[in-house]
């Protein structure tokens, strides 16, 4: 018995290349998936919007696009009460492609296929997120990948302004550049479990379920999407000469080793602003401002193609 599959695109993905791609690719697609309803997004929050609706008469919703069409998909089925039972997919069509690394999902679109079409799934973490929007309005919603506060706001907010037509790496990296050069003074509390473990001037704090962020950074490269806990990380405030000579270690995962830098596990991550505003982005898009809470949800999700470690 096939599985009833929908399939997600976001056309404005990777600077709008995968609504001019996939065309092109859908014959593939379909070759290999069989029967499957594809829905097109329209707007920002569509994607979840679609799934949340499509969650109750399906087995699988596929997102194809990037690091935030997959955040959409996964927080409809998620907000849908149905996670447990409908397969998560993801096909690399967009510009990031973090949460597929840390699960071992390869980068081409064949390769992905043909991993759904074997079947295999892996049950995930999600975590249950608490933040204010850009008015300031209290808001509820979901992280798959990571939550960060300081300079990883910046980055967002600078590719999903239109810097994302030099692909992932390339596109992060610039705008983490530009944002260190920017360097705003950002300053915050910041707790895990209920503990204060950092509280003045800091670059970065992040909260991650799983390794890689800004196009593929290995921000987190102990974090594991399956231990009920998040991975959290606080670098703390640096001047530019300090800061930028250290950005080559982010992709190694080599800055846990540089002092003063705090790593922790937890259940529940925290950050309120001690003064101004502190962006932060979740999954790769920017949300709004402090404070932000989140908490692991152990088992959340159910994804397909998605390989044990």
């Amino acid at each position: 018995m096939s599985l009833r599959t929908l399939l997600i695109v976001n056309p404005a993905s990777r600077g709008g290349a995968t609504g001019k791609r996939f065309h092109a690719v859908e014959p593939g697609i379909r070759a290999v998936l069989g029967d499957i309803e594809i829905a097109w997004t329209e707007h920002r929050g569509h994607a979840a919007s679609l799934a949340r609706k499509a969650a109750a008469h399906v087995d699988r919703v596929l997102a194809a696009g990037g690091d935030g069409t997959a955040h959409e998909v996964a927080e409809g089925l998620l907000e849908s009460g149905e996670a447990g039972r409908v397969q998560m997919g993801l096909l690399p069509l967009g510009t990031g492609g973090d949460l597929m690394r840390t699960l071992g999902m390869p980068s081409d679109l064949a390769g992905a296929l043909d991993r759904i079409r074997a079947g295999a799934t892996r049950t995930i973490d999600a975590a249950q997120i608490h933040y204010c929007d850009v008015t300031g309005t209290e808001r509820a919603g979901w992280l798959v990948n990571e939550i960060s506060a300081g300079f990883a706001g910046l980055v967002a907010a600078t590719v999903d302004a239109g810097g994302k037509w030099m692909g992932g790496t390339l596109s992060f990296a610039q705008a983490t550049v530009r944002a260190i050069i920017a360097h705003p003074t950002l300053t915050g509390r910041v707790s895990i479990d209920g503990e204060v473990v950092h509280d003045g001037a800091f670059v970065l704090a992040s909260a991650c379920n799983g390794q890689y962020f800004g196009g593929g950074m290995k921000i987190a490269p102990h974090a594991l999407p399956d231990d009920g806990l998040l991975d959290c990380l606080v670098i703390p405030g640096m001047s530019r000469t300090q800061l930028l000579p250290k950005l080559g270690r982010l992709y190694t995962g080599t800055h846990l080793e540089v002092p003063g830098v705090i790593s922790r596990r937890g259940r529940v991550f925290e950050v309120a602003s001690s003064a101004g505003p502190v962006p932060f982005e979740v999954d790769g898009e920017p949300l709004g401002g402090l404070p932000i809470r989140a908490e692991s949800v152990p088992g959340a999700l159910t994804i397909v193609g998605a390989v044990a470690p």
